[in-house]
């Protein structure tokens, strides 16, 4: 079985799956072929340890990525998809955007042909890379099995110009004119990225042999780019889509609650194709869901480690309960670690950025969903405040989480980052 892992940068759930209030049609009819899982979360909600723990089955301490490609993190390589697949005898290409190593380093990554635009215009460097993923399909090798990775910028910042403002807002963002011409921003990159994925569901629906043989699958690495999203362990930063088509139809247009995150991924889709396991992975597979089983009662562990500034924080997520645990010396969270944009000077403008941070939070997502009302001072919630800071402190210990020896992770020799009283991730280049 083929598999096409398509993947946008910081889209969370703002699709039309996930919101009928925004426009992605090509995406409503993947979702007619695909299961969509509306309770999927990533583990690390910053762009490379997401997508390492999506792409190796191992949280983000675990296979070295503790913060941006770009800024001289990396993944362990051999745990990656493409290496793995490729000793399965996968052909393994990449067509786009990867964030799990220094781009001159991307072979090591398992990819045997990579096709990268180098346009410093983003949107025609995402119709180069679908009309390289389509290139590909249409003249692979059709005695092989391959892995294809299409990977899209957008809707990463900084958004294309729109003149319209956004008739509304995501629930957490503070509503103004000024944030709701942000995301007209946001709707117009996510219009680009729509546009794409139509194309390349043209190419794969007009094969037969292709879509009777093929695996497609659609995430995200984290939520978008606004404050309060990216970068926060609360379900507004690691809340992300996740849909996937098995070749068999297996619940085609149906949706799950079931409880999943990316690390577990990688090890459902070596059980879908039958593939063996390797001993490392922690992820647990979930195909079964493909056989009509919803239940999900485990819990989600995330983290953040260093972004353009250090942040050294844990999360356990439970269908009942989020908790948040800071293990930072600051006073206040870094604002280096908020992407730019005009949504940010409002927060900045407002005195967010001055706010004092909390220790630890708790939130009860039966009745507070959006994950505003700290519950930790709130004794009725004493019991379960105990619970979930126990769960924690056994994941952190199973995994070998470097916090549960070291007061400060240690950045790797020739890493960037910046101080958490820097504002700006534009420091890093002065």
């Amino acid at each position: 079985m083929n598999i096409i892992y398509v993947h946008s940068h910081d889209t969370g759930r703002y699709l039309s799956v996930y919101d009928p209030r925004i426009k992605t049609p090509a995406f409503d009819a993947f979702a007619s072929m695909a299961l969509t899982f509306r309770q999927c979360y990533c583990n690390g909600p910053t762009c490379s340890p997401s997508r390492a723990a999506l792409l190796t089955g191992v949280y983000p301490h675990m296979c070295g990525m503790l913060g941006l490609a770009h800024l001289g993190f990396s993944v362990d390589p051999e745990k990656h998809v493409a290496n793995v697949l490729k000793g399965y005898g996968y052909s393994t290409v990449l067509c786009g955007v990867q964030h799990e190593i220094d781009g001159a380093r991307v072979a090591e990554l398992g990819y045997e042909r990579v096709y990268c635009s180098q346009s410093s215009d983003y949107v025609e460097r995402d119709k180069e890379t679908t009309s390289q993923a389509v290139k590909f399909l249409e003249e692979r090798d059709t005695n092989k099995p391959f892995f294809l990775s299409v990977g899209y910028f957008s809707t990463h910042r900084p958004f294309p110009e729109r003149e319209e403002i956004a008739d509304f807002v995501p629930d957490v963002l503070q509503d103004s004119e000024a944030t709701r011409r942000d995301f007209g921003g946001y709707l117009k990159s996510v219009q680009n990225l729509d546009r794409n994925f139509e194309k390349l569901l043209e190419a794969i629906r007009s094969s037969d042999d292709l879509l009777k043989s093929t695996m497609i699958l659609y995430t995200t690495d984290h939520g978008i780019a606004f404050p309060e999203m990216k970068c926060h362990l609360t379900g507004h930063g690691t809340g992300v889509s996740l849909m996937i088509a098995l070749p068999d139809g297996r619940r085609r247009g149906e949706k799950t609650d079931r409880l999943v995150s990316h690390v577990d991924v990688f090890p459902t889709l070596l059980k879908l194709l039958g593939e063996k396991t390797p001993p490392w992975m922690v992820g647990k597979p979930f195909d079964s869901v493909f056989d009509g089983d919803d239940r999900g009662d485990g819990a989600v562990f995330s983290e953040i480690n260093y972004h353009v500034s250090y942040q050294p924080q844990r999360s356990i997520r439970t269908s009942e309960y989020n908790y948040i645990c800071d293990f930072g010396q600051y006073k206040k969270l870094p604002p280096s670690n908020t992407d730019d944009g005009i949504s940010k000077e409002v927060y900045r403008k407002s005195g967010y950025f001055d706010l004092p941070c909390e220790r630890e939070y708790l939130y009860d997502l039966t009745r507070d969903p959006l994950e505003q009302n700290n519950l930790v001072k709130d004794c009725a919630y004493a019991d379960v405040l105990r619970e979930m800071r126990e769960r924690l402190r056994k994941m952190m210990i199973a995994t070998g989480d470097p916090l549960t020896k070291e007061e400060v992770i240690a950045a790797p020799e020739g890493a960037k980052y910046l101080g958490s009283n820097a504002y700006s991730a534009a420091e890093l280049k002065s």
